[in-house]
Parts: structure tokens; sequence; C-alpha cells
């Protein structure tokens, strides 16, 4: 979260606090900086979960909550959307992608233009791994222009048994 760069990327292990972090970043930038933010994630019941996550970090700072959106005392907006491409377009502000390795790569087409408009509008996209292809794939890269952080399962102290774990997943 200490990371100031305009375009980061993280790659996590499952259950080590991606959505978390997702919701702390939007919370922060919009509630602190003034900055509104877009959040998508592949499916609605990741969306509704990143929306609770975001007002349970904003209390006292929200004014309005509807299905997709969240108006702050400061005035900023936080929009929170699933994978549909339509349903971004338009918006403006730093675009939080959470599990980007999953979303549908019309919607972040669609959500890019997001972060334009604005120097202190950030692209983050936060994924476990996923195919070697894609949106998320390339922002993994060393030539990618991205801040580029990744997570490993030893990281996370919740795994007790790491040995036990590889053999159960295999190869």
């Amino acid at each position: 979260m200490r990371d100031e760069a305009t375009r980061i990327s993280l790659k996590c292990p499952r259950r080590s606090g991606k959505s978390t972090v997702t919701a702390a970043l939007a919370a922060y930038e919009s509630a602190v900086r003034g900055v509104p933010s877009v959040i998508a994630a592949p499916s609605f019941r990741q969306s509704r979960w990143l929306a609770d996550k975001i007002e349970q970090m904003l209390r006292g700072e929200l004014v309005q909550r509807s299905a997709n959106r969240m108006t702050l005392t400061n005035g900023t907006e936080i929009h929170v959307l699933t994978s549909n491409r339509d349903s971004g377009r338009g918006a403006g502000g730093s675009v939080y992608l959470d599990e980007c390795a999953w979303l549908d790569p019309a919607t972040i087409t669609a959500l890019i233009p997001a972060t334009a408009s604005d120097s202190r509008f950030r692209l983050v996209m936060l994924s476990t791994p996923g195919l070697p292809r894609g949106a998320f794939y390339e922002s993994q890269q060393d030539d990618s222009g991205f801040s580029v952080h990744n997570v490993t399962v030893e990281d996370v102290g919740h795994y007790t048994d790491l040995e036990q774990l590889k053999r159960d997943l295999g190869p």
C-alpha cells in the first residue's frame, strides 16, 4: 500500500488479502486524497463483498450507498462494478481490478481510459496467477511499465503445512 506508482501489478496466492487490500486502497484514496475510485471484480458476489468491506472501512465518511456507488462526505465517489464492459464507461478515477486475471478483457479495456485524465489516478491490477496471456500477465512482465509485486504462499502466514499443500495441489 505504500507504493506511490500510478501503475501497480500485485500477484498473490488465494486467501492472502487481495480483496481487502483493494478495498483499503480505494477507501484511502477516496477518503483521504479525494480521488474517485472504480473497482471491478469478476462476479457480483465479489463486487458486493468489496462494497461491504469499503463501507466498514469508511465508517462516518459515507453519505450514500447504492448497489454500485458510494458517495463520501468529501463528495468523492467510489463505483463498484462487475465484469461488464459497459458498466464502467464514462467513469473517471483510480481503477482497481480485483482478480484481474479472471476479468473479461473488454472490461479492462473499457476501464483503463478512466485513469488518463488526472495524474493522481492509478491503475492497480491484483490477482491470483492466471494463464500466461492477457492484461494481468502482461502487467507482470519486466518491461510493462508497472510496479510489480509478488506475494508467495510462503509470505502468507496462515498456510501451516506448505509441503502437504504442495503435495495436494501437485505440479
